[in-house]
């Protein structure tokens, strides 16, 4: 596993205490300096695949320059926010796979460590 990838203690503790309510597939995204700044993260091939089988968003049927609005909740210290989520295909870079959760930058800072799956659709 790629090491930017890898939990610390706190954050694995997080994520046993998330798995005990649901057990279902996840993937860990740890922000960068560059998705940060530019507001977007790349769609790997395991978060479109999580997003595929929820039947939330399939991006073989998103064309490049394309984009498809959804919501997204986000766990904080402070509870549960809700923010408007794009996933798209840019129309640069050969339509790479990205998604960005509106006013993310609001509730978390450069090396976080995002806990991203599909709960019951959403």
């Amino acid at each position: 596993m790629n090491s930017l990838f890898t939990p610390n203690l706190r954050e694995q503790l997080l994520i046993d205490r998330l798995l005990k309510y649901a057990v279902i597939d996840y993937a860990l995204i740890r922000i960068t300096e560059t998705m940060f700044e530019k507001s977007i993260i790349d769609a790997s091939i395991i978060i479109r695949d999580i997003l595929k089988e929820s039947g939330l968003i399939s991006y073989d049927e998103i064309s490049q320059g394309q984009k498809i609005m959804s919501t997204a909740l986000i766990l904080s210290n402070d509870g549960w926010i809700k923010e408007k989520c794009s996933f798209y295909r840019p129309e640069t870079k050969s339509g790479d796979p990205r998604f960005w959760i509106y006013n993310l930058k609001k509730h978390i800072k450069i090396g976080t460590l995002i806990y991203f799956t599909v709960l019951d659709g959403a």
